[in-house]
């Protein structure tokens, strides 16, 4: 029995070196940022804060601000709706308006510009049948910092819409019964019981969608905006690291300010799904069904159903001349990529889960908590953070291991989205409890053999589903894929954007786009699943 009991203190100490060992990578960029950032700067720093940073910082905020407000109306009524009242149309809409999370804010971008634009699909129609006149005078420049703060609440709402529909579908539904039993109506129910209990799960979502609009690149760069990510492209482009570490590093704050921002608004105040009670939902009859109808319909009408109707069009013109120059290989390149990075990232997640539960004596947990920080992290500052590391370690063992490397961009990925594979695998987790873990070990079994005997069989839904939605982030991911790629190293997302920045054609870029979209839905389905649940 003393062999066993000092033979299970030594498998902690080494699942602590590893549970440490993870830390250190996830967060090497953050370290890189802040060493780096006090060495000498260069004229071209002094450059960029005279005439640029006060730009970048400025429209970084404004985007983040007016994608949020609007990402609040278009997320909070929706799923206040279809949560608590029957109208035509309800429950279609309710996973509907889930959809445009499959596209990516790039994608958006493009098309709804080629849609709009001098020669696009609204002036040819117009022209048609109204005659030239009309459609000269109907036309607008659409590339304009209001336009993209649309078309970015529109793929971005269901980080608010997804969180706000649990909260007012479940976590309650007891208080909201209560409330209309004393003779409270819609609206009061809604601002004095809805809306706060939803707190939580609101900010939670907006928080989300912020951090999203501060890694944003693809359509910001397309539309010419200059943001603190444009930024550090531009710095990194021109072969200047410290001035791209340096408004790396003014991200990273913003970055981190947003999150105790967050933090702060939600209180001490828990996110609870617990309750099993149904809500009990009114029906809406006449124009008022009418109304909440046209309402969610043309929400999803604009921010889906038009510009996907408008890529499947583009792509039956483009299909046969994208198939022929290289289409399957960039497809081969994004599947293998996406799965090896999938099923790493989420074994690597399921280690530092286990890791932290095991040690939760001495703050395992709390320790496993900062694994997670990568996803509050911009894209574009996870990229150029392990930049200067992979130059060192290449150049010290003189190999090109990570640096330009596949390598180089799973270990990119794994730091960015440790936290989408981790959630699922510890709610799973926790519905098991730890008799499993008491009983293994009362058993003298090895924590290992735990891991890989025991829980992986009993999480294996949670595994795949896990491994499902990173796959998904990884194959739409933009920024660190252009920063960190092999050369010539080509995916469906890096072309799409390559057509679209380069303005050979948005048609061009349609079959592409319409391959990201439909498999950017799986995890849409698996989400709505969930939330039934």
């Amino acid at each position: 029995m003393l062999h066993f009991t000092k033979r299970i203190k030594f498998s902690r100490k080494g699942w602590l070196l590893t549970l440490l060992f993870l830390l250190a990578v996830v967060l090497i960029p953050v370290f890189t940022i802040l060493l780096r950032a006090f060495e000498p700067s260069g004229n071209s720093w002094n450059l960029i804060t005279e005439f640029f940073l006060s730009r970048y910082i400025w429209n970084s905020l404004g985007l983040s601000l007016g994608v949020g407000s609007l990402c609040l109306i278009f997320g909070v009524l929706p799923a206040w709706l279809v949560s608590n009242f029957d109208f035509p149309g309800r429950k279609w809409l309710k996973l509907g308006l889930l959809f445009p999370l499959s596209i990516p804010t790039y994608i958006m971008a493009y098309t709804y510009t080629g849609i709009f634009d001098s020669t696009g699909t609204v002036q040819h129609y117009v022209a048609a049948w109204f005659g030239q006149a009309t459609a000269n005078a109907m036309y607008f420049d659409s590339m304009n910092p209001y336009f993209l703060t649309v078309l970015l609440a529109f793929c971005l709402y269901p980080y608010v819409y997804s969180a706000c529909l649990i909260s007012f579908s479940s976590g309650s539904s007891r208080q909201l019964e209560a409330a209309s039993s004393l003779g409270s109506t819609a609206m009061s129910r809604f601002f004095r019981v809805g809306l706060p209990l939803a707190k939580p799960a609101l900010f939670t979502g907006l928080f989300l969608v912020i951090m999203e609009v501060l890694n944003e690149y693809g359509a910001v760069q397309y539309f010419n905006i200059k943001t603190l990510t444009t930024g550090i492209f531009t710095a990194w482009e021109n072969g200047d690291l410290n001035s791209a570490v340096r408004v790396a590093l003014i991200l990273l704050m913003i970055a981190m300010l947003f999150l105790l921002l967050s933090k702060w608004l939600k209180g001490k105040q828990k996110i609870t799904t617990s309750t099993k009670t149904p809500i009990l939902r009114r029906k809406l009859s006449g124009s008022k069904g009418i109304l909440a109808m046209t309402f969610c319909f043309s929400l999803f009408l604009f921010s889906f159903f038009i510009p996907f109707i408008q890529l499947l069009a583009w792509s039956t013109i483009a299909y046969k001349g994208v198939v022929l120059d290289g289409f399957a290989s960039m497809a081969g390149n994004t599947f293998l990529v996406s799965v090896v990075a999938a099923v790493i990232i989420t074994m690597v997640a399921f280690l530092l889960l286990f890791a932290g539960n095991l040690l939760q004596s001495i703050g395992g947990r709390k320790l496993a908590a900062l694994g997670l920080l990568g996803y509050s992290i911009p894209g574009a500052i996870i990229a150029v953070g392990i930049i200067i590391p992979f130059v060192f370690l290449d150049t010290t063992f003189g190999s090109d291991v990570l640096l330009g490397s596949v390598t180089g961009l799973v270990i990119a990925y794994l730091i960015r989205f440790l936290s989408v594979s981790y959630g699922p695998l510890k709610g799973a987790f926790e519905r098991q409890g730890s008799r499993l873990d008491d009983a293994s070990l009362s058993l003298q079994s090895r924590p290992v053999k735990t891991l890989f005997k025991v829980h992986l069989p009993i999480l294996k839904p949670a595994f795949v589903m896990a491994v499902i939605l990173v796959f998904v982030d990884v194959m739409k991911e933009l920024p660190m894929t252009l920063i960190l790629r092999p050369m010539n190293y080509d995916t469906l997302a890096t072309e799409a954007y390559r057509y679209a920045q380069t303005n050979e054609s948005a048609v061009q870029a349609a079959p592409f786009s319409i391959l990201l979209i439909l498999i950017g839905i799986i995890p849409i389905l698996v989400l709505s699943k969930l939330i039934k649940r």
